[in-house]
């Protein structure tokens, strides 16, 4: 009895009991399905209700992605892999949900969500006829252990493709670096690799225009400027959103963001390094940064100081919220012209040394150290110590990522 030719032995109450591999069936009715395995019985496929196609409205790439992947699919005689990486809430699971309904229902495919590690998964697998297969993040479902064990290498063959049988495997994951290196830089086992972002600046104001159409310009343009600096996904978008439209648009975004479930309102531990103007860098390690509130009181405004040469230090003062976001590596750039003041401090000692003129008005004697505003100074040797530009990133010892 080979596997083409044996039918499902039970079918009862949407449930398909698999004796054995050989047992597998090779013709499902299309549809959306799950596994379950027992140590004695064996496998079990369950039918899942209908993937159902969304009611909302779709901003991004989603559509061109599964356009893309959909004509692939049609156009090979053999598997294609796809991978889906980024975060979570920028899209990635409802792309592929997206993609397998579609599959299911313009090409009469089953589609089967993997959701538990098993024995001998991936064997059972194999012995399926065409379908689509999900694996919604694969790296936490199949781990590499601590001790290097690797769940993830037993489907190397079935993602291989060489199987008589045609399949898609779409395949999300949040990071990476936690997928199998035989994964990754191999298009015979996914042919695409796409990468989910955090939405852009034009995405976000359509966004919350398109959804907060009542809300003020004023709020739609503080929203965006909030956004632009965090890493803020589509489930935190849709959250402001539904507080834009019951608050009203008097309501100040600053107080509304501050009761959200969002942990970015709070200051975050930056590393932080100053390019200064004769090339040199300096850094300063784990300072508390505010990047939205804005700060009334220019003596409540941010400020980093810089160790130096010769014991010498440069105070950078600017507005947290002057500062530009790569919502993507999570470093934040302060160029000059959004530095409030700067102030190059120096020893006694070396202070002696320079021409008290040079100091001229910008002194700032407090019995020990000697001052002047380098981006106010005529001087060269001071003018070449002015800070360009400040980058912050995340500090290592901040193990929790932008809005995980």
């Amino acid at each position: 009895m080979t596997a083409n030719h044996t039918a499902v032995l039970k079918h009862g109450g949407g449930v398909y009991t698999v004796t054995s591999a050989l047992a597998a069936p090779q013709s499902l009715p299309a549809g959306t399905y799950t596994l379950h395995f027992d140590p004695v019985t064996g496998y079990r496929i369950t039918t899942l209700p209908d993937l159902e196609k969304p009611t909302y409205r779709v901003y991004g790439r989603r559509d061109k992605t599964i356009d893309k992947v959909i004509r692939t699919y049609a156009h090979l005689d053999r598997s294609l892999g796809v991978l889906f990486e980024g975060d979570k809430g920028i899209g990635k699971s409802s792309t592929t949900m997206e993609l397998a309904r579609r599959m299911c229902a313009e090409h009469g495919l089953p589609v089967f969500l993997i959701n538990h590690n098993y024995p001998g998964l991936a064997d059972f697998l194999s012995s399926l006829g065409e379908c689509v297969l999900v694996f919604d993040e694969f790296e936490k479902v199949f781990p590499i252990d601590d001790d290097g064990v690797n769940q993830q290498n037993q489907f190397l063959t079935l993602f291989d493709g060489t199987d008589a049988a045609k399949r898609l495997y779409i395949v999300t994951v949040n990071d990476t670096n936690k997928l199998s290196p035989f994964m990754m830089n191999r298009p015979g086992r996914f042919h695409y690799l796409f990468s989910f972002d955090y939405p852009d600046l034009d995405s976000i104001t359509e966004y919350m225009q398109n959804e907060v159409p009542a809300a003020s310009p004023e709020q739609v343009s503080d929203s965006v400027s909030f956004a632009f600096r965090a890493r803020l996904n589509y489930d935190h978008l849709r959250a402001l959103a539904t507080e834009l439209r019951i608050a009203g648009p008097d309501a100040p975004v600053a107080e509304l963001v501050a009761d959200l479930n969002i942990r970015d309102t709070e200051d975050r531990s930056y590393d932080v390094k100053v390019f200064l103007a004769n090339g040199s860098t300096a850094m300063s390690y784990n300072e508390n940064i505010e990047l939205f509130l804005r700060a009334e009181n220019p003596d409540d405004y941010e400020s980093v100081t810089f160790g130096l040469l010769d014991g010498s230090s440069l105070r950078a003062v600017f507005q947290g919220t002057d500062a530009v976001m790569d919502r993507r590596s999570g470093k934040v750039t302060i160029d000059e012209a959004h530095l409030a003041r700067q102030f190059l401090t120096f020893p006694a000692e070396v202070a002696r040394k320079l021409p008290k003129e040079v100091l001229g008005a910008h002194d700032n004697t407090d019995g020990i150290r000697f001052g002047v505003d380098p981006s106010e100074s005529e001087e060269p040797m001071f003018r070449e110590l002015r800070a360009v530009k400040l980058e912050l990133t995340p500090a290592k010892h901040d193990h929790a990522r932008f809005f995980g």
